[in-house]
């Protein structure tokens, strides 16, 4: 096993879940109910660069609702979660690091009992050696100081990898090293220019880290 990182921590939504759509579909069939004009999917390359803040703004969602309208997507989430797919090869890439002796985290703003829904329709339950799932949309470089302090893990020798551009901020708030995929949330161009420590546009390249 590579002596580089002997930890390796996801993201869920937009790096191990592919749930941009099913997220847009909810929004868009509540947009009554969050007070929105719903989203435009022609607009979603112009919304992969943007941050959260400016995406909050672009909607005119305060960040005082920002909690109920994350609690709300979430539940409704649950009630779609077998559709949800895992992007491609990336249960082959948890499956190789486990299999090499790498220890495989989730840490999230999902929910837990989405996260445990998902792994096991995708076989995966017995892959993570933890979960940390507290949703809220900002302050995840404390979830990830959690798990380095719960169990006992190696700040240089860990990486979270995620899709957006507060996950490269987490990372770098935590002393951990960062990683970013292409296919997520947030696009390359955006993610390029927070200069995270890994800039992955293929699982396979997530797996050379370790051989």
């Amino acid at each position: 096993m590579s002596k580089q990182f002997s930890t390796y921590i996801f993201d869920f939504d937009g790096t191990i879940a592919d749930t941009l759509f099913t997220v847009i579909r909810i929004i868009n069939n509540n947009k009554e109910h969050y007070g929105i004009d719903g989203i435009d999917e022609t607009e979603i390359p112009r919304f992969r660069n943007m941050s959260v803040r400016y995406l909050l703004k672009e909607f005119n969602i305060h960040l005082v609702q920002v909690p109920k309208f994350l609690r709300d997507i979430q539940k409704e989430l649950g009630n779609h979660i077998s559709e949800v797919k895992c992007f491609l090869d990336m249960d082959t890439v948890m499956q190789t690091l486990k299999k090499k002796g790498a220890h495989v985290g989730i840490v999230t703003s999902n929910t837990e009992k989405n996260v445990s829904q998902f792994l096991f329709r995708h076989k995966l339950e017995k892959i993570p050696s933890f979960v940390i799932a507290e949703p809220s949309l900002f302050g995840k470089h404390k979830k990830i100081k959690k798990a380095v302090e719960k169990y006992h893990l190696n700040p240089q020798k860990t990486i979270y990898i995620g899709d957006e551009i507060r996950d490269i901020e987490a990372a770098n708030k935590a002393g951990v090293a960062s990683g970013v995929v292409t296919w997520g949330y947030n696009g390359k161009e955006i993610l390029s220019k927070h200069h995270p420590d890994y800039l992955f546009d293929s699982p396979k390249q997530i797996v050379s880290l370790i051989e």
